[in-house]
């Protein structure tokens, strides 16, 4: 039994080393290789430009978060490092025109549920890789599932309760990783906030696409 934890503890060091070194130190230059990633659907828009622009760095990074799945501290470890992530892929504002033309054809919960839905999607191998590995602490799958998708969700509704179409971007950094952060953790508050943002974001659409 003391083998396999110090086999378990020694992997767990190895996994946190390399995890700390790729946030740190992967390329800052874009690397030249590009897929067009035409599977994804056009109403996930703000995935397909993240994607495209960062392939190198998607691939690398979606591999690190399945196999933090091998246990629970690496699996909550790199669930954090992946908000940045999600950060960078709704930062950006879409143009005026792109969010009337998007609007007019979506509503507001139809492009939370389709983000929603893909992201748990992306999820799933780490879901159930951590079954395999750890299945007598479902538990930690349980509290993780919910602690991603509440930080997703407040990401993507802070996007539109803010929007302007005169900025480039909604201004994602510390301040707004550690508020969310610490609403995810605590989930009650992140329920509230995220109903807030629903709300003020439907109005500030409709500023733009109209009832």
């Amino acid at each position: 039994m003391a083998n396999i934890n110090y086999k378990i503890d020694q992997f767990a060091a190895l996994f946190f080393a390399a995890l700390i070194s790729f946030a740190f130190f992967y390329p800052k230059k874009q690397i030249h290789f590009v897929l067009q990633w035409n599977f994804v659907p056009t109403y996930l828009f703000e995935w397909k430009s993240y994607l495209r622009k960062n392939t190198i760095l998607a691939i690398l990074g979606y591999f690190i978060l399945v196999i933090s799945s091998y246990n629970p501290a690496s699996l909550i470890l790199c669930g954090i490092f992946t908000f940045d992530f999600i950060g960078a892929i709704f930062e950006p504002n879409e143009s005026k025109d792109m969010l009337e033309m998007y609007f007019k054809k979506y509503d507001f919960i139809f492009k939370l549920k389709k983000n929603v839905a893909f992201f748990n999607l992306l999820l799933l191998p780490t879901y159930t890789g951590f079954l395999i590995f750890n299945y007598t602490e479902s538990f930690y799958l349980l509290y993780y599932a919910i602690f991603m998708n509440l930080y997703f969700i407040l990401i993507l509704t802070r996007k539109y309760k803010i929007y302007n179409f005169k900025e480039r971007g909604n201004y994602y950094g510390m301040i707004v990783f550690l508020e969310y952060f610490f609403c995810s953790i605590l989930i009650i508050p992140a329920i509230f906030v995220i109903k807030q943002n629903i709300r003020e974001a439907k109005q500030n659409i409709r500023i733009y696409v109209g009832n």
